[in-house]
């Protein structure tokens, strides 16, 4: 089952296969749970896109940056 969110700043992502993946800034993913749920707590990505104007607001749009997902 997969949960789609928009995602707040480019990261990457590492499968069980070994397959690193990309997920870019400014878009909207479908994610594993597992994954949705990481990116989530660690404010990657926004449920919706709609939360994300308050959060490129108050970060005066610099908040882009390149991170890895860590477990």
């Amino acid at each position: 089952m997969s949960e789609r969110r928009f995602v707040l700043i480019d990261f990457t992502y590492m499968n069980r296969a070994g397959c690193l993946r990309l997920y870019e800034a400014g878009h909207t993913y479908a994610f594993p749970q597992a994954v949705a749920h990481a990116a989530t707590k660690r404010e990657h990505v926004a449920k919706q896109h709609r939360d994300v104007l308050g959060i490129a607001l108050y970060a005066g749009g610099e908040a882009l940056v390149r991170r890895p997902l860590l477990p």
